[in-house]
């Protein structure tokens, strides 16, 4: 009989429905409110030196920002080239340790470095209100997880934007990604050990 919230960020119809079910609400009461962000501006910029287009938006950048790149091997490189560029910046991604994390987030937070370059591992409970730029220099793998990452921009109600740069091929390289994360036909009929009839070729 405990009053029971259960918050999201994002979230589809579906995993609306899942939540009711898994928690057992009965009739439960939804409150709903818009993605739109009208203190949120989303560009999308076509540039093959991505490096130099970094720099030179985080150089006119007067807030926090956040870079969102692909790999861990993407974010300590991305670091390094902004450091020596003059741009305090550190980095962040699941194989750092606790205390690593913690470090590079309290740097961070403090303002101690204005721009922390980092994978989607960067992301529960991250907060900063002054943050008025995120970056995304490869293409997410879903458009749930575009909109929680770019909207940790603009908490403070002011003018940010959320960037996405893109060269030629990554759109072609992102659908091959994709593709080669589904499971193939033969594991598909072993599915709990119970062999499935397909007929796809």
């Amino acid at each position: 009989n405990v009053t029971t919230i259960a918050l999201t960020a994002t979230a589809t119809k579906r995993v609306v429905q899942d939540i009711k079910e898994q928690l057992n609400l009965e009739q439960p009461k939804l409150y709903k409110h818009s993605f739109f962000r009208k203190n949120l501006s989303y560009k999308t910029l076509i540039f093959e030196d991505k490096n130099a287009k970094i720099i030179e938006l985080l150089k006119s950048n007067k807030g926090s920002a956040i870079v969102y790149a692909g790999s861990r091997l993407a974010t300590t490189q991305l670091s390094k080239i902004l450091n020596s560029k003059g741009i305090l910046s550190g980095y962040y991604h699941g194989g750092l340790s606790t205390p690593e994390k913690e470090q590079q987030y309290q740097q961070w937070i403090t303002d101690k470095t204005k721009v922390i370059v980092a994978t989607n591992a960067f992301g529960m409970g991250i907060d900063k209100a002054d943050v008025s730029m995120v970056i995304h220099i490869n293409i997410p793998e879903s458009i749930e997880h575009y909109f929680q990452e770019a909207g940790r921009a603009g908490r403070n109600k002011k003018q940010a934007q959320a960037l996405l740069l893109v060269v030629a091929n990554d759109i072609e390289v992102t659908k091959k990604w994709h593709l080669g994360q589904m499971p193939d036909i033969d594991f598909l009929k072993l599915i709990d050990g119970h062999p499935i009839q397909c007929n796809v070729p």
